[in-house]
């Protein structure tokens, strides 16, 4: 087998990062090179996996994004991160271009894009979706991404639900569109046109009239999440490759299987919003006022001090990061905001779960979550603290959910996801699809 030039773009918070980072390390270890072309906030887990970092941005537009209130709510953050990710379109595109190697190169990203045609022949993209929601499927439609009111809430919590009221919304936004011609909205696509072209005629290349016109179709879809959580379907892309959640290998201060103590009577509730979220002091006040009602130990962990409530209840405690791999393990529940990683690892500890998205596909993760029966999904503003104490009270309670735990944790398989999609990656060079 040839040895191949991968370039992998993550872009995002680590959540969106760090799969990319890992698939490429996994490539690594095979023997190929391989360039990660994200923001330099994520310099050291690139270095720690031994690949090569062409960084894009800055380590302060990163910080800027991810303190920006708008993101982090449903109604704004569509907005927000256009705004932002058509300012990539330039240096990304550029970038790609510089590493291109005719006939070594495969491009390894989250969607399909126009970066995936630098020159002549475009360079074959392998799509790695790291959620459901990112392959539409009428058959298995995505919760909305947004709260819903609570008798169309319950509705939505199945896929038959979902398809009568996915097909409700699309009649009522078709009598809608006929009663009155909605306001031209200009497209992020053209400003995403006139950067590629920017650079194009920088290195000499013909422009291209439309984006659509270059998007590369990917020569592999790779779903980076095993088939019993979200089963293959028939509208999805023929080339699609099921492969399962992508777990790092553990760290050398990680044991690969921590040990559990007996019972679950001290083991904390573990309450997180991920990496990045702004502005959860309410949630985080709820969080450690469930405690205490409960009599139980938590671990409050975020890395925005500002947000935890002073002084926290005395068997509550705030880190700003941790290793959720073995917290998880540790833990009696995880109260999250329903990132796939993050789902993932408590899957993989056997806990139940309270998913409280706030924007995009963080719902529908956490409807799934529930449909899994390993916990509920709960939206809007999430519940007060006597409503969240008797939640997490009744889950840890319930036979079912502690059997649904079990029996899920059993098929949770933490190797197979970045070999199988490093498998995927190498299978373009075997079938000769790379020009």
């Amino acid at each position: 087998m040839r040895r191949l030039n991968v370039v992998a773009l993550g872009f995002g918070s680590s959540g969106d990062v760090l799969p990319f980072v890992g698939i490429g390390a996994e490539l690594r270890r095979r023997g190929h090179d391989v360039t990660v072309v994200c923001n330099p906030y994520f310099a050291p887990q690139v270095d720690e996996a031994g690949l090569a970092l062409r960084p894009v941005g800055t380590v302060a537009a990163y910080h800027e994004l991810m303190a920006d209130a708008d993101a982090f709510d449903w109604r704004t953050y569509h907005e927000r991160l256009k705004a932002h990710f058509v300012q990539l379109a330039e240096p990304v595109y550029e970038a790609v271009a510089s590493l291109h190697q005719p006939g070594r190169t495969v491009l390894l990203a989250a969607q399909p894009g126009a970066w995936a045609a630098p020159g002549t022949p475009r360079i074959p993209l392998v799509c790695a979706v790291l959620t459901p929601t990112r392959l539409q499927s009428r058959h298995d439609p995505p919760y909305p991404s947004r709260p819903l009111p609570a008798w169309s809430a319950r509705v939505a919590q199945t896929r038959i639900g979902l398809r009568v009221f996915r097909g409700l919304q699309g009649e009522l936004r078709r009598r809608s569109s006929a009663r009155r011609s909605a306001p031209a909205v200009p497209s992020p696509a053209s400003a995403v046109l006139e950067a590629i072209n920017r650079v194009r005629a920088r290195l000499d290349m013909p422009a291209i009239a439309s984006v659509e016109e270059w998007i590369s179709a990917p020569a592999r879809t790779l779903c980076m999440w095993p088939e019993w959580f979200s089963s293959r379907q028939p509208d999805w892309p023929a080339r699609s490759v099921i492969a399962g959640f992508p777990f790092d290998a553990p760290a050398a201060r990680e044991s690969a299987e921590p040990a559990r103590p007996a019972g679950d009577g001290r083991r904390p509730l573990v309450f997180t919003t991920g990496s990045v979220a702004c502005r959860q002091q309410a949630f985080f006040a709820a969080a450690a006022e469930a405690c205490r009602i409960l009599e139980r130990p938590g671990v409050l962990v975020t890395p925005h001090a500002d947000q935890i409530p002073r002084p926290l209840p005395a068997e509550v405690t705030h880190l700003a990061h941790a290793p959720f791999r073995e917290l998880f393990a540790r833990a009696a529940l995880v109260v999250h905001h329903g990132g796939i990683g993050t789902i993932a690892l408590a899957l993989a500890a056997g806990v139940p779960q309270i998913v409280r998205p706030m924007v995009g596909e963080q719902f529908d993760l956490g409807n799934r979550v529930q449909r899994l029966g390993v916990g509920r999904l709960v939206t809007g503003e999430g519940p007060a603290p006597a409503p969240l104490a008797r939640m997490i009270a009744a889950l840890l309670r319930s036979p079912r959910v502690a059997e649904r735990c079990r029996h899920w944790q059993a098929q949770v398989d933490t190797h197979q996801g970045l070999a199988r999609a490093a498998d995927a990656v190498e299978e373009l060079a075997d079938a000769d699809l790379i020009g």
